[in-house]
């Protein structure tokens, strides 16, 4: 689940330029970017005037900025794809392309600015089919987006069929990580989880403000921090296949955060859901009066409908449920809400969390979490064996003050896979060698280089220090 961001540095003034110049030049300079998918083949994104991409093809002005997608099998063959809804009045710009292995789609995000002072983000997918229908990013409607970047993950989850039978369906997850200025002119990080059940998006995400999980005691850096810094959040694949971790800096408390990002077991979702519903479907003849037949039933139908988790954990979840209904409530409804809330929290707790330790080495903060639920709005629900809603735990993973670096345009933000430790890395002016500061626990290390030489250049180089940091 490795990603692919850039750092876009984008001003209004630069903006401007960019958005004249694509319009109205259609021998501007092509941008691209590349994915290697799971058959060999290679995917070539590329942004440029329509002209100049599809020569000699009617229907669209050949000063026109588009979107194309070159598809190069192992045998050499290329076909180039205009991307769908790109061959408008608005301008795409920093394409990233990302191959999600497990279903072999090829995602990419890029920008598109309708005018200098509207810019979105824009995730589409191409299967090697057909092409997902485009999703727009909004965010702030008038702030530049920077440093924008994604990682995917999968699960999956049974529901039953339309004879009884176990049907297994499959969600996936594109996870989307930018950097935004506010009037102010203070880059803030966002983030918003762009969920697909069964290949049908599921509807618009909320969008999250990390900052807001930036609320560290004591960890500033003793200086004003790197711009270049503050502006390159990144995202990258966790410890296992339903995890992503984000780095990012700030520089208003001149910290830099790390976060661990799960999209919690569907099945969850389904057993929370389930034991309300049956609480108040069985109390509607049985409350106040006869309590404790509700919690055994209540008790009996989580054990019933928790197959998907280990027998222990659903004995678990059972058991504490009982305790709960017997402990009553004013009205069914907040009696089955009650319990609903307790099978989350616990299940979360459990759900690959449980042997984390409470205390983050470092930055010697306790271990933060919560949990946003996201509704499915995509209608009906049933009618592709979805869940009706999905829940994110955003976990804190490390606070640390921000690292003195050298004033530059580029860096690069590199995290382990539970996010606790971090590498910042940067070219140096020269050319000649890249830079970077590891963390140890709440330290950083001193600035140290990897020189560049014919057999290392700067993106092998960036390779080798996401390594270092990513085998711990």
């Amino acid at each position: 689940m490795r990603t692919t961001g850039r750092i876009l540095a984008l001003s209004l003034a630069l903006g401007l330029t960019a958005v004249m110049t694509a319009a109205t030049a259609t021998a501007a300079p092509v941008q691209e970017e590349a994915a290697l998918g799971n058959g060999g083949e290679l995917y070539l994104a590329k942004t440029g005037a329509f002209g100049e991409l599809f020569p000699g093809t009617p229907g669209t002005d050949a000063a026109t900025p588009v979107l194309a997608v070159d598809v190069v099998n192992p045998g050499g063959e290329k076909e180039r794809l205009l991307v769908p809804g790109t061959d408008g009045a608005e301008v795409e710009l920093f394409p990233s392309l990302f191959v999600e292995e497990a279903s072999g789609t090829v995602f990419l995000l890029w920008e598109s600015r309708i005018n200098v002072v509207h810019p979105i983000l824009v995730l589409s997918g191409f299967d090697g089919d057909r092409w997902l229908d485009p999703i727009s990013i909004v965010g702030t409607p008038f702030s530049p987006k920077t440093s924008p970047s994604f990682a995917v993950t999968r699960d999956t989850y049974q529901v039953a069929g339309e004879e009884g039978e176990s049907v297994t369906r499959h969600r996936t997850v594109v996870h989307i990580v930018w950097g935004e200025e506010n009037s102010a002119g203070v880059s803030r990080t966002f983030y918003t989880p762009i969920i697909f059940e069964g290949g049908v998006y599921q509807g618009e995400s909320p969008v999250f403000c990390l900052n807001d999980f930036d609320t560290g005691d004591g960890l500033a850096s003793p200086g004003e921090i790197s711009g270049a810094l503050a502006e390159s959040p990144n995202i990258q694949g966790g410890s296992d296949g339903r995890t992503v971790v984000v780095g990012f800096a700030s520089s208003v408390t001149r910290r830099l955060t790390t976060l661990e990002i799960d999209v919690l077991p569907a099945q969850l979702a389904q057993v929370a859901d389930g034991a309300r519903a049956h609480i108040i479907d069985i109390g509607v003849r049985l409350f106040p009066g006869r309590i404790q037949t509700i919690a055994d039933g209540a008790r009996a139908h989580i054990i019933d409908i928790g197959h998907a988790y280990h027998p222990e954990l659903a004995q678990i979840l059972a058991d504490r449920v009982f305790r709960l209904v017997m402990e009553g409530a004013p009205n069914l409804d907040s009696l089955g809400d009650k319990a609903r809330a307790h099978i989350i929290d616990i299940g979360a707790k459990f759900s690959g969390r449980g042997l984390k330790p409470q205390v983050v080495e470092a930055s010697s903060i306790g271990t933060r979490s919560v949990i946003r639920e996201i509704s499915t709005t995509a209608k009906p629900p049933q009618a592709i064996g979805g869940v009706p809603f999905h829940l994110v735990q955003f976990r804190v993973a490390s606070q640390r003050p921000a690292p003195q670096i050298a004033d530059t345009a580029r860096v690069n933000l590199f995290l382990s896979e539970d996010g606790e430790d971090v590498l910042v890395a940067w070219p140096d002016a020269d050319g000649k060698a890249v830079s970077y500061r590891d963390s140890h626990n709440a330290r950083w290390s001193e600035t140290r280089q990897l020189r560049l030489t014919d057999g290392i250049d700067l993106e092998r180089a960036f390779k080798i220090l996401e390594d270092k940091v990513r085998d711990r």
